[in-house]
């Protein structure tokens, strides 16, 4: 019981997070010229941005693989993957405030897979807080699946986005 009531706990400090990715922590420059990014600085934001959406993909593994076990376990991992979804959130804001407002369809697509990891993965925790106590044949655990898939999926979209990032500023698009 205790590990299912730290999984809920989790869900629902992650239901304040998700909504921490709508851009409104991103500086603007009121009046000023329309500035491209200096990819030099964007560069090591990508890096980190990538290493940190890896790291998650492994958490929300961790996640499926231990639903429905050792409740602590699960708890702890649990923890660990919201650290994660916030220091994603917080290197995916530094990222799009780098690119700069004359980027903003690029800063919105950066922002938008950011919150729609934190979406899917809630959606993650609040499925697997129902599993426990179940049989390990019960739907819910499809559903475990579906969830992790899906954050799997979205991840896949941000490092899509961030190879675009990079490929523009091979071509000089973004420079």
């Amino acid at each position: 019981e205790f590990g299912h009531s730290r999984l809920t706990d989790r869900s629902d400090h992650y239901l304040a997070l998700s909504g921490n990715t709508d851009g409104t922590g991103i500086p603007s420059r009121a009046g000023s010229r329309p500035e491209m990014h200096n990819a030099e600085n964007f560069t090591p934001l990508r890096e980190s941005i990538a290493r940190t959406a890896r790291a998650l993909v492994d958490d929300t593994q961790s996640l499926v693989s231990g639903t429905g076990e050792d409740q602590a376990r699960l708890a702890s991992t649990a923890h660990t993957a919201v650290e994660r979804i916030t220091q994603l959130a917080d290197v995916v804001k530094q990222g799009a405030a780098v690119i700069g407002p004359g980027q903003p369809d690029t800063q919105v697509e950066l922002l938008t897979s950011c919150r729609d990891i934190s979406n899917a993965l809630r959606n993650v925790f609040l499925s697997s807080s129902k599993a426990h106590g179940r049989p390990s044949l019960d739907p819910v655990y499809d559903e475990v699946r579906s969830n992790a898939q899906l954050v799997i999926s979205n991840i896949g979209q941000l490092l899509q986005t961030l190879r675009s990032i990079e490929e523009d500023e091979r071509r000089g698009i973004r420079s």
